[in-house]
């Protein structure tokens, strides 16, 4: 029996946010910072400078105590470097289990990153993806969202040709700018789509061999920042929240 479309997405989106999980070191001991001055209060990688609002919501469906986030709303909401610093300092670090952070995480990235992605890349071509793909996408898009990587993926559904969404992600990354974990969350997703390739028997010759500098694309879209440097092309700030404009059905 064929496996109901929300059952597998809440699969990958748990594969997803365990590598978020993995990758950004929250945990119970430590579940908030300010990671960086472009950064605000982050609460196991929810970076409330942006979008505060559904990210306060996340935190409640995940069960995280009331009082605090009655605390936080309005002080934390939009701020960034040493103004958040000083608003965390004043709230307190929100007391959370392992599984109340990933929760979070799955419940923002089943909210706001899948919808993203399905909008960026279409409904029927994001379905048809491996899982293996989607969920290392998901868990990079949670950070930011390139926009010649999903128009590469989205092209490579059309053609069969994942040469270029292979060298999106091999060279995401302006040299220096990034942490060794969101490299690595970039050298997963083009690692997925190479493996997706081989297994449609592409000649090997024609599939791109990994990069050994990675450069972040200049139309990137930053959804998270967790302290390395974003994009100015897009004000994040801009951003709505598409997925109060799709259908929850839409899978």
């Amino acid at each position: 029996m064929a496996q109901s479309p929300i059952k597998e997405q809440e699969e990958v989106s748990s594969e997803a946010a365990d590598i978020l999980m993995d990758d950004e070191g929250y945990s119970s001991s430590n579940t908030a910072n300010v990671p960086s001055s472009n950064s605000g209060v982050t609460v196991g990688g929810l970076d409330f400078s942006v979008e505060a609002d559904v990210k306060f919501k996340a935190l409640e469906d995940a069960g995280v105590d009331a009082a605090w986030i009655v605390s936080a709303k309005g002080v934390i909401d939009g701020k960034k470097g040493s103004e958040a610093q000083a608003a965390l300092n004043l709230i307190g670090k929100p007391v959370m289990s392992d599984a109340q952070l990933k929760n979070a995480k799955q419940l923002f990235i089943d909210r706001n990153v899948t919808p993203r992605l399905r909008n960026k890349i279409g409904k029927k071509a994001y379905n048809s993806l491996p899982e293996g793909i989607k969920s290392s996408l998901q868990a990079l898009s949670f950070l930011n969202l390139g926009e010649r990587g999903v128009s590469a993926i989205k092209e490579g559904t059309k053609t069969g040709d994942w040469t270029a969404a292979i060298n999106e992600y091999e060279n995401y990354w302006e040299e220096g700018t990034s942490t060794d974990h969101n490299r690595g969350r970039s050298q997963r997703v083009a690692d997925a789509i190479r493996t997706h390739s081989e297994s449609l028997n592409v000649k090997s010759e024609n599939i791109p061999k990994r990069q050994p500098s990675l450069v972040r694309p200049k139309d990137t879209i930053p959804l998270e920042d967790v302290g390395q440097p974003v994009s100015t092309m897009a004000d994040v700030k801009q951003q709505t929240d598409i997925s109060s404009q799709l259908p929850k059905e839409d899978f």
